[in-house]
């Protein structure tokens, strides 16, 4: 098993340096490769297991009665015997339901997270990233660049609009600044760390967040101009819930003119489907210049080649400018819920090998059984009993043990559930780890494979033919 374990390990690595997307993290210039140290722990481990699960089945061989032995009789099979054996397959069962539960309540959390609204458009959108402050562009000829980019993309077949920002929405990374009410004092402790993206005009109607109160950026808010900002409904509600924050003040740490609120904008999502709302600024970029954003362009259609189209229209502009990224904010979506899924898919991978090990491990009690008991099943059905009630004898037996794990595994399952709630539910979107139904899913899974896994032996039982069971003594 360990030397299979070895070559599978080998395949696997293979087949992730020919598609390193598969992981959401970056797996080195080199590529993966496997770890001496880790493949002698596991081997050592897997030599380990050997050894010790084989001691009991040993000690019982070394036990053995000679004298019955050699007149080759049946050994003793009381509903007492192979008590370990059944109590190790339980465990299995037991401990497949915690994995299993534990792959349900991610597997919903992840519906659950891509059913959440994103609060802008995604299909529609497409997105270009450059950094023309590495290719030496100072404001003026940085702003002229944004300007005529903006206008050419809008000239793009089937371009509804088009924006430039320094963020776009679940790219991973945000900016946040420190800021207070321009009627507090600039202590310490009234400072708050809050969100802040710089966007030029437009930005809102390519992105479809609509405005709720008040105007959009345009060109009157220059650097020369004074300072303006767009927020949120979360930053309204929360810092002039009994007011209009439209033309409120707050400052900036570090700065002495305080920044007018021009406009309220509808909630969005900014770091993940499953954020919470909160505050958020939005900075005019003509007047708070920045060298690095991305192009956003929406169309009427999905943009099938939006990749193309939007290199040319940089390309045109500055041959030697390096667009760093071309994608959808479909795309981005994607690609914001790709640890989200890669976590799924490893939980859920734990807890199918946790079933097919509980699986394998019933399949050996019950053909373990009915081979130690082949004799009896004979003289039963010489006697009269009939196949059906044989069948039913061995998936009686078998899934006994079955209930018992069943038993063992939801108890477990639900102490982690009552009592480490809080914690397990900082990791689930729209699902609670108490919700029942997770529970009755995982069951019903558990206990037809169960049965699938007793219904060849069960099978074999009730097929055995009583004179050739009578010959075994």
């Amino acid at each position: 098993g360990g030397a299979l374990g070895l070559m599978l390990a080998s395949w696997l690595v293979r087949l992730l340096a020919a598609t390193p997307d598969l992981l959401p993290l970056p797996i080195g210039d080199t590529g993966p490769a496997l770890d001496p140290a880790v493949l002698g722990f596991t081997m050592l481990l897997s030599l380990i297991t050997g050894v010790v699960f084989g001691l009991a089945p040993a000690l019982q061989a070394s036990r053995t009665d000679v004298i019955g032995a050699i007149k080759q009789e049946a050994m003793p099979a009381g509903e007492g015997r192979g008590w370990l054996r059944k109590s190790l397959v339980a465990a299995q069962v037991a401990l497949s339901i915690v994995s299993l539960v534990g792959a349900g309540w991610f597997l919903r959390s992840l519906g659950a997270t891509v059913e959440i609204a994103p609060g802008f458009a995604t299909d529609t959108v497409a997105i270009a990233t450059v950094n023309i402050g590495r290719e030496g562009y100072d404001r003026d000829r940085g702003l002229t660049f944004y300007d005529q980019v903006i206008e050419r993309a809008r000239a793009i077949p089937g371009a509804v609009s088009a924006a430039f920002a320094e963020n776009v929405p679940l790219a991973g990374v945000q900016i946040n600044r420190s800021m207070f009410l321009e009627t507090e004092d600039t202590t310490s402790r009234d400072l708050r760390l809050v969100p802040v993206n710089y966007v030029s005009p437009g930005y809102f109607e390519t992105t479809a967040i609509p405005l709720v109160a008040g105007r959009d950026f345009d060109r009157r808010d220059s650097v020369n101009a004074p300072p303006v900002a767009i927020i949120n409904e979360t930053m309204a509600k929360q810092f002039w819930p009994d007011r209009s924050p439209i033309g409120q003040r707050f400052r900036f740490f570090g700065e002495d003119t305080g920044t007018e609120v021009i406009g309220v904008a509808r909630d969005s999502k900014v770091t993940g489907l499953a954020e919470e709302p909160a505050p958020l600024i939005y900075e005019p970029l003509y007047q708070d210049y920045r060298s690095f954003g991305s192009l956003i362009v929406r169309f009427t259609q999905p943009p099938t080649s939006a990749s193309a189209s939007l290199r040319k229209v940089i390309a045109d502009l500055d041959s030697g400018l390096s667009v760093l990224d071309v994608r959808t904010l479909d795309q981005q979506v994607e690609a914001s819920l790709t640890g989200q899924r890669s976590l799924t898919g490893l939980i859920g991978i734990f807890g199918t090998i946790a079933l097919l090990l509980a699986a394998s491990g019933i399949y050996g009690v019950a053909s373990f059984w009915v081979g130690l008991r082949t004799r009896e099943i004979g003289v039963r059905m010489a006697l009269g009993a009939r196949p059906a009630g044989m069948l039913a004898l061995v998936l009686r037996q078998s899934m006994t043990v079955v209930l018992a794990g069943l038993l063992i595994g939801l108890a477990l399952t639900g102490f982690i559930a009552i009592f480490l709630g809080s914690q397990v539910s900082t990791l689930l979107v729209g699902v609670r780890p108490t919700d029942p139904g997770t529970f009755v899913a995982t069951v019903l899974v558990l206990f037809l494979v169960a049965l699938l896994a007793c219904a060849w032996p069960a099978r074999r039982a009730s097929r055995i033919d009583p004179l050739i069971a009578l010959r075994q003594d």
